[in-house]
């Protein structure tokens, strides 16, 4: 108890929120995993298969683990900075998006953690009633790209802008991802993406990771409490 207490509240954020990925798209040439199937009979016709096949086996995990791998850009769009109830936020679904956390910290500002980490960077944008989207000052914010997920927060004496458009006044844009070439990933999720490019080779039907490759990077997966 105290004024010194570290407490935090979580709150749910009931405005329009939406996640789109942007700018750096992630193609196929910077991501080879050093993939390769030896069938005695194989044609040509395998490479497209094989290529394709780590695109699928790539977003499967990174499905799973609810994390980038490769760098890309992302856009969160919400209607204001402030969130606009003081209830739990929701157990998180893995077949839905990504939730939004807000956390209230102990003096009162909102904590916001964004999706899909490792976190590298982010520029806040808003737009207020009349006029042009702004770019916020970075020296007015925190961004911590060490925890997981990466956290976003109003530095002490600081205040979000005001006066937003009544929709979409708010458009956080954030790159995540362990790095821009397959070599930056963690080796037993690269491990991993090979073993589901075998699997899907050999089993076309195949709709979603098999339980053992889960189990070996499991430890990455991102998770919300209840």
């Amino acid at each position: 108890s105290g004024s010194d207490a570290k407490t935090t509240t979580k709150l749910e954020y009931k405005g329009s929120a939406q996640y789109l990925r942007v700018v750096a798209k992630v193609t196929t040439a910077a991501v080879i995993f050093s993939a390769t199937i030896i069938k005695q009979t194989a044609t040509s016709d395998d490479d497209k298969v094989i290529t394709d096949l780590i695109v699928s086996s790539r977003q499967m995990v990174e499905q799973f683990l609810k994390v980038a791998l490769i760098t890309q850009t992302w856009d969160l769009t919400l209607d204001s900075f402030y969130p606009k109830t003081r209830n739990r936020v929701p157990e998180f679904d893995p077949s839905s998006e990504y939730p939004l956390d807000l956390i209230l910290s102990s003096y009162g500002g909102a904590i916001l953690e964004l999706p899909y980490p490792p976190l590298q960077s982010v520029v806040v944008n808003y737009t207020q009633n009349g006029a042009a989207e702004a770019v916020y000052a970075a020296a007015n914010y925190i961004v911590d790209t060490a925890s997981t997920p990466g956290r976003l927060a109003l530095k002490q004496g600081q205040s979000w802008p005001t006066d937003l458009q009544p929709i979409a006044g708010v458009r956080i844009r954030f790159v995540a991802g362990y790095g821009t070439t397959a070599a930056t990933v963690p080796q037993d999720i690269r491990t991993a993406i090979l073993r589901t490019v075998a699997f899907l080779y050999d089993n076309r039907e195949a709709q979603e990771l098999s339980a053992g490759i889960k189990q070996t990077i499991n430890h990455y997966r991102i998770m919300r409490a209840a």
